[in-house]
């Protein structure tokens, strides 16, 4: 099914409580008038407050309120609530110095104006990168109001804390307002193809929006009548979007993505559509899977298809007065006693070739994965298994080849990899974490910033 989803303010934007629609069927309402801090916000324990804009906040910016004594905190705007209803609440922040430590309060008040405070959980308070508070709160029975606190229980008079992203609704989820992108489809991926003579033909997978809730994602990929879970996509944070890089995508053939979607307590949500793509590559790449920053085009010379095997364990049962014998076989295996015999481009591509089964400081599994086009008659994608590969030179040119003596085997555990583009990467890129923080409009965007890949050697 294809669903719109659609958000809207009720009133006046940033001054009015904000709708989702689902098909056109109301699925949530946040009941905070001005979720982005604006006005209705109020401080304590510092000595100014000013609005940041800041798009890692899901609000798109937050209080600053500069620390001038222990503890304080910050509140929302007021937001009108039903007595004795369960309520959703959520709030994000984090604090320039380390050592402090916060809670998320709702403060309920009746028409009379007595309040009740109900408080959650006292944590460390996030450093540095954004951190949440959310938790589920009732209301009394009289209550008529509500503030969400981000109440400072302890830590430093110095530094700053930012606070914004309010979100109170009977229905838990992730934050939204009024101007949150409004999403069109079943949450199928958007599918990218890479390709380059440094890391070889490779998918991004990204899913921009997911059902309301999800918090982690696992990604599969479906080609060749084989279904297996893309490495790297296991158990995948998800608030906001998701991405990931397949780097093992066959070659020629269709390939199918999509995901499953976990909330916070791990319960699916459910699948996502799925969306296809065909890499079309007519060369031959060969890397290691657990880090894929070691790929290498190669040369499959015909040798090695001369003679393809593979077994179905069993055994024959001879059976009394029988003149022939019963075969009782297993699942037959993959390729065995297969030899590779794999040419390099360049006789210098060696040293990284060798690299792919591990130095004296580094320990790899003896399996890589070979992907081949359509015309090699070999598995799309081959994980080999080869624990005595054979380096053979020759000729005037110093012509490279490996021999490689193995079998098909299963892939890795596929929540191991090193990523291509890594956090140093990106923090090499900009001189501060606010000029990072600028060149950004979401996590989502920073952390696909693939043109980053390898800047910090």
């Amino acid at each position: 099914m294809t669903d719109t989803i659609v958000h809207a303010w009720t009133g006046a934007a940033n001054a009015s409580t904000s709708t989702e629609t689902v098909n056109g069927t109301l699925a949530r309402t946040n009941l905070v008038p001005s979720p982005k801090p604006a006005t209705g916000w109020v401080f304590s324990g510092g000595s100014s407050a000013s609005f940041v804009n800041d798009t890692a906040f899901s609000s798109g910016g937050a209080i600053r309120v500069v620390k001038n004594a222990a503890g304080g905190y910050v509140f929302s705007s007021l937001a009108t609530v039903v007595g004795g209803m369960a309520y959703h609440a959520l709030l994000e922040g984090r604090h320039s110095v380390a050592g402090a430590t916060v809670r998320l309060t709702v403060r309920f008040r009746n028409s009379s104006g007595a309040e009740t405070y109900v408080n959650g959980a006292t944590i460390a308070a996030p450093t540095g990168s954004i951190g949440q508070l959310s938790g589920t709160f009732t209301a009394p029975a009289d209550a008529v109001d509500a503030v969400l606190f981000w109440d400072v229980q302890s830590g430093a008079a110095t530094g700053t804390m930012d606070v914004g992203s309010a979100y109170l609704a009977i229905a838990p989820g992730n934050y939204f307002d009024g101007a949150t992108a409004n999403q069109q489809g079943d949450f199928a991926p958007k599918l990218t193809v890479f390709d380059d003579d440094v890391l070889g033909p490779r998918v991004q997978v990204l899913f921009p929006f997911l059902a309301a809730g999800t918090q982690t994602i696992t990604v599969r990929r479906t080609a060749g009548g084989r279904t297996l879970p893309v490495r790297g996509g296991q158990n995948l944070y998800a608030v906001g979007g998701a991405s990931v890089l397949d780097q093992e995508a066959p070659f020629g053939v269709p390939a199918s993505y999509q995901a499953e979607q976990f909330n916070a307590s791990g319960a699916s949500l459910g699948m996502t559509g799925a969306t296809s793509v065909t890499v079309d590559s007519a060369d031959a790449w060969v890397s290691q899977p657990l880090n894929p920053t070691l790929a290498l085009q190669v040369r499959v010379r015909l040798t090695s298809t001369d003679t393809l095997g593979w077994e179905s364990p069993g055994d024959t049962v001879w059976t009394q007065g029988g003149s022939v014998g019963r075969l009782i076989n297993g699942q037959k295996s993959g390729l065995k006693g297969v030899s590779l015999l794999l040419r390099l481009l360049h006789p210098e591509d060696a040293a990284r070739f060798d690299e792919m089964f591990g130095t004296y400081d580094t320990t790899y599994p003896a399996v890589l994965c070979v992907r081949t086009p359509p015309n090699v008659p070999l598995p799309p994608v081959l994980f080999f298994g080869c624990r005595t590969p054979k380096r053979l030179t020759s000729g005037a040119n110093k012509l490279v080849q490996y021999q490689l003596d193995g079998d098909e085997v299963a892939p890795p555990a596929p929540g191991l990899i090193i990523p291509a583009l890594s956090r140093d990467d990106i923090d090499a890129a900009y001189p501060t974490r606010a000029a990072r923080a600028a060149a950004y409009t979401s996590r989502l965007e920073r952390d696909t910033d693939y043109t980053l890949t390898g800047l910090a050697g």
